[in-house]
């Protein structure tokens, strides 16, 4: 008869085998998994908003809101000009996509200064409210944002105060 493959292995090797099963099957075991099915509208319910952003041009609806609350820091031409060029969709997309956009929104040592560009739109939404997170060490720009630490009291207080949907 013939042969087909004979394997030694070693005591230790059949050890090592053994435990590297096991941590397997402990991480496996361990490791969270499961499905969500909850979507943002059973949620929520129905987004109410109409914010059509398909038909979107930077030459006419982008380029009003920046000229009428941006040009004196950010035109070229500007005495206080802050290096960040949006005069066309060019320049704006190439710091949107290297990072000098965020960057600067998020500066802590020359913030942005205010444009009652906010207070605005606060107008027009039904029942909105501004979290005005001042900045300190504590906080990163508009990275601040990802900290619950700084708005959720009062997210608690709003969702506390919105009625309530029937379920089913």
């Amino acid at each position: 008869m013939k042969k087909f493959l004979q394997l030694r292995i070693s005591t230790t090797e059949t050890i090592l085998f053994i435990a590297l099963v096991c941590l397997f099957g402990f991480l496996v075991l361990v490791t969270p998994t499961g499905c969500y099915y909850d979507n943002e509208e059973d949620l929520y319910g129905p987004d109410t908003t109409s914010c059509d952003t398909a038909g979107m041009r930077y030459s006419v609806e982008i380029k009003k809101i920046l000229t009428d609350n941006c040009n004196s820091c950010h035109v070229s031409t500007s005495s206080t000009y802050s290096g960040i060029p949006y005069e066309t969709h060019e320049q704006l997309k190439e710091v949107a996509d290297n990072g000098k956009l965020v960057e600067r929104i998020n500066s802590l040592s020359a913030p942005m200064p205010e444009t009652g560009l906010m207070d605005n739109a606060l107008k027009r939404i039904k029942n909105a409210r501004l979290l005005l997170i001042p900045a300190s060490a504590e906080t990163r720009g508009h990275l601040t944002t990802g900290m619950a630490k700084f708005w959720k009291v009062a997210v608690k207080e709003f969702l506390d105060a919105t009625p309530r949907r029937a379920t089913q």
